[in-house]
């Protein structure tokens, strides 16, 4: 035999890209695979139903209290994120910071996030919050 048709075992002949399997595939297969697996369809985010804990949450959900403003000229607590998304359906949020914190422990660095959030309707309403974390969601 010639040496140009003899291959050793563990070498690839040219154009079969690596060990004789053909060319190498990355990701989810060569082009026009995709067709043939049916795709599973996205699961819709469920809501969630408000179910209020407290008696100013029971007023509002009877409709009892029908404004933010009776809420804050009588300096009662709001207690349940429900009465403001209920009253102020139109918030917007954004993020206004993102630090890091690292403590060191005996177990070496510790690491949590803090977040500052200001939340608003544009219309004369508006809310700082802060918060931290060990996890950051995206």
């Amino acid at each position: 035999m010639s040496q140009a048709t003899q291959s050793k075992p563990g070498q690839s002949k040219p154009g079969q890209g690596g060990r004789g399997r053909g060319p190498p595939v990355y990701g989810r297969g060569p082009p026009g695979t995709e067709a043939s697996k049916p795709r599973r369809p996205r699961r819709e985010p469920e809501e969630e139903v408000w179910v209020p804990k407290t008696i100013l949450g029971q007023k509002v959900a009877a409709g009892e209290v029908t404004s933010i403003e009776e809420i804050l000229e009588a300096g009662l607590r709001i207690q349940e994120s429900g009465i403001i998304k209920k009253l102020l359906p139109d918030l917007k949020s954004e993020v206004v910071d993102v630090g890091i914190i690292q403590k060191m422990t005996s177990n070496g660095q510790s690491t949590r996030f803090k977040a500052i959030v200001a939340t608003g309707n544009e219309n004369g309403y508006l809310g700082i919050g802060q918060g931290k974390s060990k996890q950051m969601k995206n």
